[in-house]
């Protein structure tokens, strides 16, 4: 009886597994699983194969996309990433198009793209709103994009004011930061056993 049981037990398991992979196909999703895996794991070569295969069997998941363009991020391959993350950004998946746009505000900001940081941390936040990370990081590309700009206009008018032109300039800058380090550092600090505690 026992083995009748266990032989029926089996079958229903095989039979709705059969079941549940005629309802979708599982291609991406194993590779998205095996990608997973190996990007965990710090091999990201394979982990990059295991997506790539996904990508090559015609299917055009999002996620997996993404998950590329991570792999490519961590590999150092930064126009790649970008590709891949805008690519994903065609997905039907909401948590997808958050994440690429917060990666690739994170990739600009990184580059010193502050303009295209703002932009891609403010359609992350029209996906969540509620994100606190993308909010901060809004804010720090925000501050750098304005310094940027009054950095800008601050060269312009000594440009005006000096009549010097752009290698004079630049020359006489990099004078000022070093001087201005030379004496902050020569400045006497006084020592804590000196420093009369009230």
């Amino acid at each position: 009886m026992e083995k009748y049981t266990l032989s029926i037990l089996l079958v229903l398991v095989l039979g709705s597994f059969g079941f549940l992979v005629s309802c979708s196909s599982p291609g991406p999703y194993i590779d998205v699983l095996k990608g997973n895996f190996f990007y965990y794991r710090g091999d990201y070569e394979r982990a990059a194969a295991a997506y790539m295969q996904g990508t090559n069997s015609g299917n055009k998941h999002g996620r997996l996309s993404y998950n590329l363009g991570n792999v490519y991020f961590a590999l150092g391959e930064v126009p790649a990433a970008i590709d891949k993350f805008k690519e994903s950004s065609h997905s039907a998946d909401t948590e997808i198009l958050f994440r690429a746009d917060y990666n690739l505000g994170v990739i600009y900001y990184q580059l010193a793209d502050f303009e295209k940081a703002y932009h891609y941390f403010i359609e992350a936040l029209k996906i969540k709103p509620s994100d606190m990370d993308s909010k901060i990081d809004l804010e720090y590309s925000l501050q750098k994009l304005r310094s940027s700009i009054n950095l800008k206009n601050n060269k312009s008018d000594k440009r005006k004011k000096t009549g010097l032109k752009n290698s004079a300039l630049r020359l006489l800058e990099y004078i000022h930061s070093r001087e201005e380090y030379i004496w902050s550092s020569r400045q006497i600090k006084p020592s804590p056993d000196t420093v009369r505690d009230w």
